[in-house]
């Protein structure tokens, strides 16, 4: 058997045990559940998150500067119909979107905090709950066109999140750590 064809969509490999996709659609019971009770576990963290934030002295808006993380703990209608009913074609309209918004934030937040493109280079992290019935290879081919690519180089080990980074500084991340 030969090599596998080299992916121009994405940077680097997998690590080793990384599910790749697509999941399972989740139960009709558990997305009920968390429809129905997201308003008193929302209030719960968003009380421990801002006990922490002063705890720790820091404010909001630390880390990288354009870095955009997608997936949201609440559930909205649309969503809720999504994972109750949605096939591959519904997740592949909701990825795309999700990512069009994704890229748009953080072109805004880079032109904000580093107007000169001087800091790292921006990374949108993909949380599964947005690509459920979509492979990673398929969220890579959705990418593409949009100019970014899925790098999996500064993966720490299994991960089931996605990051993508702008095809133009995917070359900032073409090293792996331990070089």
């Amino acid at each position: 058997m030969g090599q596998q064809p080299k992916k121009p969509y994405w940077v680097g490999e997998p690590p080793a045990g990384t599910p790749l996709g697509p999941f399972r659609k989740r139960s009709r019971a558990g997305v009920y559940a968390q429809f129905i009770l997201q308003p008193l576990y929302s209030v719960a963290i968003g009380a421990l998150w801002l006990v922490a934030l002063v705890a720790s002295g820091a404010g909001p808006g630390g880390g990288r500067s354009a870095d955009v993380e997608t997936g949201s703990m609440w559930l909205s209608r649309r969503k809720m119909r999504l994972e109750l009913d949605g096939g591959h074609e519904d997740w592949e309209i909701w990825t795309t979107q999700t990512l069009a918004n994704a890229f748009a934030r953080s072109a805004t937040l880079r032109a904000k905090k580093d107007p000169d493109k001087t800091g790292p280079p921006p990374v949108v992290t993909l949380d599964p709950m947005d690509r459920r019935l979509l492979s990673a290879e398929e969220v890579a081919r959705i990418a593409e066109p949009m100019g970014w690519l899925l790098m999996w180089t500064r993966h720490e080990g299994p991960d089931d999140k996605l990051r993508l980074v702008p095809r133009a500084q995917a070359a900032a991340f073409r090293t792996s750590p331990a070089e």
